[in-house]
C-alpha cells in the first residue's frame, strides 16, 4: 500500500488490514475530521500529508504534528474514542487508505482486526 506503518504490522495483521482500506485521494485543505466532531474512518496516508491542528480556548490554532506515510490519522480511534479535540487538514495533496472505524465496545473492528492486537501492535512500532 505505501504506508510505512501498515508495512511494520506482522505479516498476518497486514494481510488482514490492508484489503479491507479503500484507496482514496486526499485534496489540499479537505478537513477529515473536525474538533469534536464525529471519527468515522481511519487513514493511512500514502503520498497525502495531514496537519493535526488544536484549537485553544481564545479560538487560537498550534499545529500538533503532521501525519505522512509513516502515521494514521485517527489514532483515537484504537484508543475507544469517537471525537478528538483537534481537526486534521490535509496539508499536501495525495492519496491514502482508509477504513471504518473500531465500533465502540467491540472486540474488533468493522475491518475483523483485533483491537486488542491493533493497540499492542501499534505500540510496539512506536515505541521503536
Amino acid at each position: 500500500m505505501g504506508n510505512t506503518l501498515l508495512a511494520a504490522l506482522p505479516r498476518q495483521e497486514y494481510k488482514q488490514l490492508v484489503p479491507a482500506l479503500e484507496p482514496v485521494t486526499l485534496s489540499l485543505g479537505d478537513i477529515i475530521y473536525a474538533s469534536g466532531g464525529h471519527l468515522g474512518y481511519l487513514y493511512f496516508p500514502v503520498t497525502a500529508i495531514v496537519s493535526l491542528v488544536y484549537t485553544m480556548e481564545d479560538g487560537a490554532t498550534v499545529e500538533m504534528g503532521l501525519v505522512g506515510k509513516d502515521g494514521v490519522v485517527g489514532i483515537a480511534l484504537f484508543m475507544g474514542g469517537e471525537t478528538t479535540p483537534n481537526r486534521g487538514i490535509v496539508q499536501i495533496a495525495g492519496s491514502a487508505g482508509s477504513g471504518s472505524a473500531p465500533v465502540p465496545g467491540a472486540r474488533k473492528n468493522r475491518m475483523g482486526v483485533s483491537i486488542t492486537r491493533q493497540l499492542s501492535v501499534l505500540t510496539s512500532i512506536v515505541r521503536h
